[in-house]
């Protein structure tokens, strides 16, 4: 699959087109390995450099929660200052600590404990609201008023909040920020919601992201930006592959975490759990799989 990937591009194959759903930009980059990423050649004989929004789609969120009356002010308060300040993730993190039965959730490093519980995240904001009933608990114990929100949002149509927080951000990056970048002579490459641009333009490609984003919300979300080129760390990338959703598209996601024949984790031990294809002749996101343990795991082999 990544295989073909890089030869489509190199070859010349190429791809761009805008989701009638929610407005996203998908092209050979978005759907490209993230690892892929740091081998990109600029043709300007420079550095290139991957900016990102920390926190896009909760920031997103709480553009919308903040002209909502059901919120909790105090409530809504302390979500906005984790959002504004990019520490969502790691507010999360320390209190899944308090109340997870995880045998080794606490042993991970902490950009897999971010991960971890960024598609923990995705599960609470964007599944059937039946589903995911522990995470749900969790997240509805330190945001009630919020998660009331959420499941009032997913209540008809499950993917309702990820369309329209999907929609602001495109509408955001593609319709807004590129064409004023576009304006400056900058055309950077954008993945959802970071970008690819040269090191000499990131200067302009901030101040014009901070200019976007306070004529559109009244506040600036976090960013990160790191200079692409760093050597290929082997381990990097077989726990990059060994993710059975890595080369999924979010929207993939969201499709497999909400089908019928998913089975939700059963145990808060989410690491000590394996999903498995049971082979047939559908597509692939509809594919069944079944989440078992490694001692079920070892039944079945």
């Amino acid at each position: 699959m990544q295989q073909m990937q890089v030869q489509s591009i190199n070859e010349g194959y190429l791809f761009f087109k805008r989701n009638k759903t929610n407005g996203r930009l998908d092209t050979n980059l978005t759907s490209l390995p993230g690892y892929l990423k740091q081998f990109i050649i600029n043709t300007k004989n420079e550095n290139l450099v991957h900016l990102d929004i920390k926190n896009s789609q909760p920031f997103f969120f709480y553009t919308l929660l903040k002209n909502n009356k059901s919120v909790e002010p105090l409530e809504l308060e302390r979500y906005k200052n984790l959002i504004l300040t990019g520490n969502l993730y790691e507010y999360l993190i320390e209190e899944y600590l308090k109340v997870s039965d995880s045998k080794t959730f606490k042993y991970l490093e902490q950009e897999e404990k971010r991960n971890y519980i960024k598609k923990l995240l995705f599960k609470i904001f964007y599944s059937k609201v039946n589903s995911f009933k522990k995470q749900k608990d969790f997240f509805g114990g330190l945001f009630p008023t919020i998660m009331e929100v959420i499941n009032e949002k997913n209540l008809s149509v499950h993917n309702t909040l990820a369309i329209e927080l999907q929609t602001m951000e495109s509408f955001t990056i593609i319709d807004k920020l590129l064409i004023n970048l576009q304006e400056k002579n900058i055309l950077p490459l954008t993945i959802h919601d970071s970008f690819l641009c040269s090191e000499s333009e990131i200067d302009i490609v901030l101040k014009e992201i901070n200019n976007v984003f306070t004529n559109l919300y009244g506040c600036v979300p976090q960013l990160h930006y790191d200079v692409i080129g760093k050597p290929v760390i082997q381990d990097d990338i077989e726990t990059e592959t060994k993710d059975i959703y890595a080369d999924l598209s979010f929207e993939e996601f969201l499709d497999i975490i909400n089908s019928e024949d998913f089975i939700p984790t059963l145990t808060e031990d989410e690491l000590f759990e394996y999903d498995i294809y049971i082979p047939n002749d559908k597509p692939f996101e509809q594919q069944e799989i079944k989440t078992l343990t490694i001692e079920e795991l070892l039944q079945v082999a």
